[in-house]
Formats: structure tokens, C-alpha cells, sequence
């Protein structure tokens, strides 16, 4: 269970309110972006299995091809110039396959990167977004809760001063009457 602690003042509570409100949704944010990321990281971590795979079989495929083409040219009797020419464009043929596959790991290894970055750019303005947020409602909730001290501290005060009010206007009835009640009349009757 999460520590909880109890504030002393409204401020405090507020505060602690929205301090958990941001943590909690940076922790959902970070786990997204490190989600993302994760995939990003295995789809480029596939590039170099499949590279690897397709360059495997374009070399076999390469050598079938060349033994096929000696078998052919063996059994029809053609000279080792014409054997060499051949096994030279194979190999060419074999080369430009290779580099074919080579640029395309590369751009896809760009790719990712590109992404990596996007994702980054993202998440960086999204965490920002929603820092500013929460401070924006958290000043929000701080400003109305002074406002309502304030309509508190008013009222009271109010209350106050009509208490005082009424406090002195009773003593100073009250001393009218003991005044009136013990006057005299010149013949000395009290009246």
C-alpha cells in the first residue's frame, strides 16, 4: 500500500493531489513510449536475421545456378573462356543481389531511426503538455480554494462585526434604561 501521508493544510493536500495526478501520468507515458520503442527495437533486430536469410539464399541460389551453368556448358562442350565469362557475370549477378539487400537494411535501419526520433519528439512534447496541464489545474484548484478562505475569512468577519455591533448597541440600550428609570422629579417622588 502507498504511503500515505496526511497534510497540514489545504495547500499541502492540493498539492499532493495533483504532485501524484503528474506522477501517475508520467509513469503511463514513459510505459507507452518504452512500448514503442520496444517494438521499434525488434523489428530492427529482425532486419539482421533477415538479412542475414536473404543473403544466405541468394548465395546458394548463386552456386546452383554456377554448377548448373557447368554442367551445362561441360555437357555441350564449350571451351573455359566461354565457362569464365559466365562465371563472371554469376558473380556479378551475385554481387548486385548482396548489394541489393545491404541497401535495403540500411534504409530500413533508417527508417526505425527516423521513427526512434519521432517517437522521442513525441513523447517529450507530450510529457511537457502534460506537466503544463496539471500546474495549469493545480493553480486552478490553489486559487479556488483561497478564493473560498477568502469568502470564509469575509464571512466570519462579517458575522464579527455584527456581533459587535449588536454587543454594543444592547450595552449602550441597556445603560439608557438604568438612566431613565432612576430620575426624579423636583419634588423629590422618583417618577
Amino acid at each position: 500500500m502507498a504511503d500515505i501521508k496526511v497534510p497540514k493544510t489545504e495547500e499541502a493536500y492540493i498539492n499532493d493531489i495533483y504532485n501524484r495526478q503528474k506522477e501517475s501520468t508520467l509513469r503511463t507515458l514513459k510505459s507507452a513510449y518504452d512500448s514503442n520503442v520496444a517494438s521499434i527495437d525488434t523489428a530492427k533486430k529482425a532486419l539482421d536475421t533477415n538479412s542475414y536469410e536473404a543473403k544466405r539464399e541468394v548465395t546458394g541460389d548463386a552456386a546452383i545456378t554456377r554448377q548448373r551453368l557447368n554442367e551445362a556448358f561441360a555437357a555441350n562442350g564449350l571451351n573455359t573462356g566461354a565457362v569464365g565469362q559466365a562465371n563472371l557475370a554469376l558473380l556479378n549477378q551475385k554481387a548486385a543481389n548482396l548489394n541489393k539487400i545491404d541497401l535495403a537494411r540500411q534504409q530500413a535501419q533508417q527508417e526505425y531511426d527516423a521513427q526512434k526520433a519521432a517517437l522521442m519528439q513525441a513523447y517529450q512534447a507530450e510529457v511537457k503538455s502534460a506537466i503544463q496541464q496539471n500546474d495549469a489545474q493545480r493553480a486552478q484548484a490553489l486559487y479556488a480554494a483561497w478564493k473560498e478562505q477568502q469568502a470564509q475569512a469575509n464571512a466570519l468577519a462579517a458575522a464579527q462585526a455584527k456581533a459587535l455591533t449588536v454587543k454594543q448597541t444592547g450595552s449602550t440600550s441597556s445603560g439608557s434604561r438604568k438612566s431613565s428609570g432612576s430620575k426624579k422629579s423636583s419634588s423629590g417622588a422618583v417618577v
